[in-house]
């Protein structure tokens, strides 16, 4: 079996967001409370650790910036995945990515892949950072913000399931 094929994980980047949703004057609004925490992971032949976390902002990239308050429903939000790698033996890729409507992924009613969907798979891009850089790449993808019309519950979280490869996974769309 190719040593490269072998070496690799699926992380659960469960990085949660939630979004609550606000009812404005005569527009519904998003208001997105983050669980920025970094989940670290381990990998053969790197001394330090491996770490990735996801963050959530306004805009289309490059045209970014934080959401410090809400934002309309329909307004357009970027997902981007932070992924650094010490060694730079490493290479991520997004596996998977989903929105949901409970805490608890397991209870959801509603659910929403935001990888693959019924219109096929949504684009994911990587920046690649130089190796003076603290990060190694940023995955990123532009999202419309909603709701789940038909859950009652006014709050919508983000999971996503990342892969990790030995040097090159190869999936998305360098820029």
């Amino acid at each position: 079996m190719d040593f490269e094929r072998m070496i690799f994980a699926f992380v659960n980047v469960f990085l949660l967001y939630s979004i609550d949703l606000i009812q404005g004057l005569n527009k519904e609004t998003v208001h997105i409370n983050s669980n920025n925490e970094i989940s670290y992971i381990s990998a053969p032949l790197t001394k330090m650790p491996l770490s990735s976390w996801i963050e959530v902002q306004k805009g289309i990239y490059p045209k970014i910036s934080p959401i410090n308050d809400e934002i309309n429903i329909g307004e357009s939000i970027t997902l981007l995945i932070y992924f650094n790698d010490p060694s730079r033996k490493y290479d991520v890729s997004v596996s998977d990515c989903w929105a949901y409507d409970d805490e608890d992924y397991q209870k959801a009613r509603n659910r929403l892949n935001l990888v693959n969907d019924a219109k096929g798979t949504k684009d994911w891009f990587k920046l690649n950072y130089p190796t003076e850089s603290n990060l190694t790449s940023v995955l990123y993808s532009t999202f419309t913000s909603f709701k789940f019309p038909e859950s009652d519950k006014d709050v919508v979280y983000l999971t996503c399931n990342i892969k990790v490869c030995f040097f090159r996974c190869g999936k998305e769309k360098d820029t």
